[in-house]
């Protein structure tokens, strides 16, 4: 994430990893954390033509898509309580870790997951599709699609 905010860094991305950000996007090899955050590095990248050329030929406009269709396939999890406003921490506990973010379920996601990876799914898409190879790799990918 950290070479891919700045732009002057995208001529040192090589193919390996922009392919490390597209397997990142696959649901099998990360959290959902971890899949927006690649999601939101190859949208930093697109915008540059070398790594957007790069990653539609190593398949990341197939994996935006499939990542976009698991999302819109995605059960949405309930929402978790707030916290007890009354109750007043222990001083002499120590404070509870986080609850991890990402779900035991595969294919559930909160709805404030779902629209931010479908959010930057589409940011991804949507600066990609200037390009003419990656158009290609879209509508190879979904043949209806109207681009």
């Amino acid at each position: 994430w950290e070479m891919v905010v700045n732009k002057d860094h995208h001529a040192d991305l090589g193919i390996n990893e922009l392919e490390c950000m597209i397997n990142l996007l696959d649901e099998g090899n990360a959290t959902t954390e971890v899949n927006t955050i690649a999601c939101s590095a190859v949208w930093t990248v697109a915008v540059s033509q070398v790594p957007r050329r790069e990653l539609a030929k190593s398949g990341c406009m197939e994996a935006l898509m499939i990542m976009l269709q698991r999302t819109l396939k995605a059960k949405i999890s309930a929402p978790e309580a707030p916290p007890d406003k009354e109750a007043k921490p222990d001083k002499d506990k120590p404070p509870k870790p986080p609850a991890p973010t990402d779900k035991a379920e595969k294919g559930v996601m909160t709805s404030e997951e779902r629209e931010d990876m479908q959010f930057r799914c589409l940011g991804a898409l949507g600066i990609s599709v200037i390009e003419r190879i990656c158009r290609k790799h879209l509508i190879e990918e979904q043949p209806t699609l109207n681009l």
